[in-house]
């Protein structure tokens, strides 16, 4: 598991999370390591925060979907208060996906990249 529970401040589907969502977290984020060549001796404890931000949002995205009727029935979308929240978190998860490569997984060079360094300059009086 690469998230805390503690870390689920979703009110809807924080005591609907199961264990088989956040085995299919990890299972995805496993995944991505190994897409990414990353061997499990090789990732980081503790994880980088773009990684446990992933696997948080994937296991609500999944946690999300499994509680859906719009699977099960033809509803419009805005019908079902689990699949709003499946497409936010469906978002999020790919945001931070975008973000992570095999150094976001080993912590080699420390980045992911995504991040937006700010832009520092020496000032002075003339």
């Amino acid at each position: 598991m690469y998230f805390h529970i503690e870390d689920v401040r979703d009110v809807l589907l924080k005591d609907l999370l199961t264990d088989e969502d956040i085995e299919e977290s990890t299972q995805y984020v496993n995944g991505l390591a190994a897409r990414l060549k990353v061997r499990q001796d090789q990732i980081r404890t503790p994880v980088a925060y773009p990684i446990s931000q992933l696997a948080l949002f994937y296991a609500l995205m999944v946690c999300a979907r499994n509680q859906s009727v719009y699977i099960d029935r033809n509803l419009e979308t805005q019908d079902d208060a689990y699949e709003r929240k499946r497409a936010i978190y469906e978002k999020e998860y790919q945001r931070w996906e975008s973000r992570i490569t095999a150094e976001t997984f080993t912590g080699i060079e420390g980045a992911d990249s995504g991040l937006d360094i700010p832009l520092t300059t020496r000032v002075g009086r003339a």
